[in-house]
């Protein structure tokens, strides 16, 4: 089968974006590339021999320590209802802040002639998901973390 690095290195240069890429030998041989795209930054990772590859739209936004909870529950609701990207965190302790993360997944083709949309309207879209990652995080209230609500 063709290497899905191949592939995605040709959807990049048709995208006319530039990346960084970084191969790390072992087991299961992994490539990983950064690029911007509208302004966004993104990283892909692609295994050997796998047709599917996956889409981090990484630090798209970050709130502090005291939002754990609501960046929890918001995860956790955003990740039901949506069927292709998945809300994650990372803590930074050093900063205490939370860094919020979308992961879709995408299949890659050789001569499929509609993947070079697909694969911009993927990058496209997490703008969207993330808007409205940030727009359920907001609607939360602000007490719904049991620790820093009163009970009756």
């Amino acid at each position: 089968p063709p290497d899905s690095a191949d592939i995605l290195r040709q959807l990049l240069r048709s995208l006319q974006t530039e990346w960084e890429e970084h191969r790390s030998e072992g087991e299961t041989a992994l490539t990983e590339f950064r690029f911007s795209f509208q302004s966004g930054n993104f990283l892909v990772t692609c295994l050997q021999d796998n047709d599917f590859i996956r889409i981090h739209f990484p630090f798209f936004s970050d709130t502090s320590f005291s939002a754990l909870d609501n960046v929890r529950h918001a995860c956790n609701e955003f990740n039901l209802l949506q069927h292709d990207f998945k809300a994650a965190y990372t803590l930074n302790q050093q900063q205490h802040q939370l860094h919020l993360h979308l992961i879709v997944g995408f299949r890659l083709t050789e001569g499929d002639a509609r993947q070079k949309d697909d694969f911009a309207h993927i990058l496209s879209e997490s703008f969207e998901r993330a808007r409205l990652f940030r727009q359920m995080l907001n609607d939360i209230p602000s007490c719904f973390s049991f620790s820093t609500c009163k009970m009756g």
